[in-house]
């Protein structure tokens, strides 16, 4: 089976474009998704409970 020059090239340019996608993520900083915008009362508990688990308790 020959293969057409038109077949070959979108082969071609597909495997550009992914190359260039992936290639597209290195080297930036931070976090590769979106952080929520706005915290929720219930992050900000959980998040007061967790702190409050962590710090020491005095001793009389």
């Amino acid at each position: 089976m020959r293969l057409c020059y038109s077949l070959v090239m979108f082969m071609a340019l597909l495997m550009l474009v992914s190359g260039a996608s992936l290639l597209s993520g290195c080297g930036k900083k931070g976090p590769l998704y979106h952080p929520p915008a706005t915290e929720t009362p219930a992050d900000k508990a959980k998040a007061k409970a967790k702190a409050d688990k962590t710090k020491p308790n005095p001793t009389p």
